[in-house]
Order: C-alpha cells, then sequence, then structure tokens
C-alpha cells in the first residue's frame, strides 16, 4: 500500500525553447484542488486504486 499526492496547478517556471523564441507558458493565479492517490500492489499486480479530491 502507498500514498501520493500533487497539487493540479504546480507548472514549471523555467522552459527551454528553440534559438530565438521564447517558452511561453501559463502560470495559475489560483490554488488548486489537492489530488491523493492511494494503490495497493501485490505479487498479482495492482489491486486497488482510489484517487480522492
Amino acid at each position: 500500500m502507498d500514498e501520493t499526492s500533487t497539487n493540479l496547478t504546480y507548472c514549471r517556471r523555467y522552459a527551454w525553447a528553440e534559438g530565438g523564441q521564447r517558452a511561453h507558458q501559463a502560470t495559475p493565479l489560483y490554488s488548486g484542488p489537492n489530488v491523493t492517490l492511494v494503490a495497493a500492489l501485490t505479487s498479482q499486480g495492482l489491486q486497488a486504486a482510489n484517487t480522492c479530491p
């Protein structure tokens, strides 16, 4: 059994672009939902997965 979580508004602050061009990315201005993933891995494979907003 393992648990992990993330916030859906995370984005990169720095990026690479081809020479002479700018990298464009919008940055969210609000804090979005946190999503939690809980999963169980057995010798037969993934048995249960649940996401909670």
